[in-house]
């Protein structure tokens, strides 16, 4: 990944114990008035498209913490980006991975960003070794699963 400037934006993806219990609840269908982050699509209001392209992922484990900063093709794809957090949340709870929640479970618009293979490219083939080594044990099997033990 070519280094990013201080100013270059990058999507978070909060990976946090009270973000994943939002989470959660919202798979469960629990609804709180406190909740700011589900997995639902529905009536969601997405951030405008940065002016620059959006070059890496932040995923953030703990508050304090540094983020995991995973590289992704450059995109201005909000939905796309959107889509690839409440995956990757929805996984880290399920424990299921990316590709059955993403046919089997998503909503309509999840299924048609995942099989016209908008999402960022680590939702189809994982991360790297390397990346992985550096993801907290229990989200390893979730973003570097596809690569472990495969050839290629």
């Amino acid at each position: 990944m070519d280094l990013l400037a201080l100013d270059d934006p990058v999507y978070v993806i909060e990976l946090t114990a009270a973000a994943l219990e939002a989470c959660r609840r919202d798979l469960l269908g629990v609804r709180s008035e406190g909740d700011a982050d589900g997995g639902a699509a529905a009536g969601r209001t997405l951030e405008p498209p940065p002016a620059r392209p959006v070059r890496a992922l932040a995923l953030i484990f703990a508050a304090d913490e540094d983020p995991l900063l995973l590289p992704i093709e450059p995109t201005r794809d909000m939905a796309a980006l959107d889509a690839a957090a409440r995956l990757i949340r929805a996984a880290a709870v399920t424990g299921r991975p990316l590709a059955e929640l993403a046919t089997d479970c998503g909503d309509l618009q999840l299924q048609r960003l995942y099989f016209a293979r908008r999402l960022p490219r680590l939702i189809y083939q994982g991360v790297s070794p390397e990346q992985a080594r550096r993801i907290p044990e229990r989200f390893r099997t979730i973003v570097a699963g596809p690569r472990s033990g495969a050839s290629g």
